[in-house]
């Protein structure tokens, strides 16, 4: 041993930081292995954390728990990693015995002479520009420390060897692999107490467990975390708070079928083990740093910028002039469900399981209660994977109001409608006038509406035999006009709708049922739509995409004009009409049977 130059490595920070730090580790040692060292690591607080984390790296000579670390500038050679590694010492004799260590510690040192950097090292708590840099040189936080490159850590996947080595917590507590779903508040007690802005409300996990049940029956609903962190969710099956070791950990997250958690270190962990995807909700981190691909990352996108670091407690007040935290506030357990629906239908299309795709809806009796009109002319723009009857007052609804600029959904009580049934007979008119003009509408006159006002008069809001339809957010889909009724009446008041929960609006799920595999497939409309179609065959590799059409074409791109579709008509077998705009489908349907494309080729 006394031939070898001793190496010290301080790792700072909680948990997920351990774990990346360790993947660092272990790609510095794949780099230096042919060079005489013998290495020391000086972890986290919790020696069981160390144990459960260090003892995967066989080449370790040592660890110690952070309070040992005074001793770590006594080795030939000590290296702190924050963000970015940073050389505390390094003998001459170190140097020369290692050329390959003496070429990093020099770029390391090299990098750190921006006064920017240095800050970070010494003030990681607070800095922010370390996020900025990462972003710009297209790095996250998994290989952010490899400031020179030369160790190659890639961003995608852990090269760190570490695994559940048994399933005996498993047995004990009844689970079986991939039968399950974790779900993990994010918080250790001190977040807990200090109200940490990471944190996603808990009444949000309650309401997402009641959906999950809903729409994933045969899944067992486990919650993790501290003993004394929070109380169990409602809901949940299994609430193992307190009683799990880092082991046990291991073990529960790399077999669950999908973990639901805000960014931290659990999400960490399962990454490290190869787990499978994790459902990560962001607030103030940023997604592009800390999301892992493969990962459901999920940001509101109510606030225009993520904000940690900051400020000095950008962990516990909102940087905001109004002080209101709308990032977390903002991600709703719809939005986290349907992302969840969407890895699952994709799953399904890359196992073959088309039949499976929609989960386990079965409420498909509460659609008989729909308007005939709405059933025949719009229910097949949705996918709808979960249906429910809910209360929901009438006044946090919005409409959709078609304008001169397009389509806008507006608060209920600001439609033509409301206002014709509050005396402003001018706007009601003057609205339908435009929709005549601009969009042959035809359907809604004044005399259809003065029939259903007289209707509703008569007997009332009947949520049963005609319900008002929303979608997962409040927006009405069908019964705008009775929603307008309700609202003049009362304002307060609160009815019960039909909530359809579906891919409905612009990330609607691709055909896949209407399509064969490995078919050689035209995308038609390159909007939101068609951009979703697209991505979602390249994440099943389910069909070829041929080409890509769109009257807005941009051949640089790849996006070709329509009439290249009759150029190349032997090149591929469908044409998949991507938009939910069924005047549009007409008129798009008419060009392509126009062209020669047979309508079994044709597919919406």
């Amino acid at each position: 041993m006394s031939d070898k130059i001793r190496l010290a490595i301080m790792t700072n920070g909680g948990m997920g930081n351990l774990f990346i730090q360790a993947n660092f580790i272990f790609c510095l040692h794949e780099y230096l292995q042919a060079e005489p060292l013998s290495w020391t690591v000086f972890g986290h607080a919790s020696e069981e954390l160390n144990q459960a984390v260090f003892r995967h790296l066989d080449f370790l000579t040592d660890w110690y728990g952070y309070g040992e670390r005074g001793q770590a500038l006594s080795y030939d050679v000590c290296i702190n990693l924050n963000f970015y590694p940073e050389v505390m010492t390094a003998s001459a004799a170190a140097k020369a015995k290692c050329p390959r260590l003496a070429g990093l510690l020099a770029g390391w040192e090299d990098f750190l002479q921006d006064e920017s950097r240095r800050y970070s090292c010494s003030h990681p708590e607070a800095d922010f520009n370390v996020y900025l840099l990462a972003l710009l040189q297209g790095k996250n936080c998994l290989n952010v420390a490899d400031v020179t490159g030369e160790l190659k850590i890639p961003k995608a996947e852990y090269r760190l060897p570490m695994t559940a080595e048994s399933e005996d917590f498993l047995i004990k507590s009844e689970l079986a692999p991939g039968e399950y779903i974790t779900v993990h508040r994010g918080a250790s007690a001190l977040l807990a107490r200090e109200a940490s802005l990471k944190l996603w409300p808990e009444e949000y996990y309650g309401e997402l467990v009641r959906l999950l049940k809903q729409c994933f029956p045969e899944k067992q609903i486990v919650q993790l975390g501290e003993g004394d962190s929070a109380e169990s969710l409602p809901g949940v099956d299994v609430s193992l708070l307190g009683k799990t070791g880092w082991e046990d950990l291991k073990q529960l997250l790399q077999h669950s079928w999908l973990h639901i958690d805000t960014e931290g270190g659990l999400v960490h962990l399962r990454k490290a083990l190869r787990g499978g995807p994790s459902v990560v909700l962001f607030g103030p981190t940023p997604k592009d740093f800390y999301g892992y691909e493969g990962n459901i990352n999920i940001f509101a996108e109510t606030c225009p910028h993520w904000c940690a670091r900051l400020t000095d407690n950008w962990t516990v007040r909102c940087a905001r002039e109004d002080g209101k935290q709308i990032c977390m506030t903002g991600i709703i357990p719809a939005k986290v469900l349907k992302k969840i629906m969407e890895w699952n239908c994709l799953e399904m299309v890359r196992q073959d399981r088309l039949e499976k795709m929609w989960g386990s809806f079965q409420e498909e009796r509460l659609l008989d209660n729909l308007d005939a009109r709405y059933r025949r002319d719009f229910l097949w723009q949705h996918d709808i994977y979960y249906a429910e009857l809910r209360q929901m007052s009438v006044q946090s609804l919005r409409a959709i109001v078609m304008t001169e600029h397009g389509f806008e959904w507006w608060p209920i009580g600001e439609t033509p409608a409301y206002r014709f049934l509050t005396g402003d007979r001018e706007a009601y008119v003057s609205y339908l006038s435009l929709l005549r003009e601009k969009y042959d509408d035809k359907i809604h006159t004044e005399e259809r509406f003065a029939r259903l006002v007289r209707s509703l008069e008569e007997r009332g809001y009947d949520s049963e035999s005609c319900p008002v339809a929303v979608d997962f957010e409040g927006r009405i889909l069908d019964g705008q006009h009775r929603a307008a009724w309700l609202m003049s009446k009362d304002s307060k008041v609160k009815l019960e709708v039909l909530v359809l929960h579906s891919f409905y609006d612009t990330e609607g799920m691709f055909p896949f049922r209407k399509v064969q595999r490995g078919s050689r497939v035209v995308i038609y409309g390159m909007g939101k739509l068609g951009q979703a179609y697209v991505s979602q065959l390249l994440s099943t590799n389910f069909a070829e995409i041929a080409f890509k059409v769109d009257r807005s074409s941009d051949e640089s791109l790849g996006i070709y004009p329509p009439e290249y579709i009759r150029e190349h008509i032997d090149a591929f077998d469908v044409v998949v009409i991507a938009t939910a705009n069924k005047r549009h489908l007409a008129e798009i349907t008419d060009f392509l049977q126009g062209i020669g494309i047979a309508s079994e080729r044709i597919v919406s």
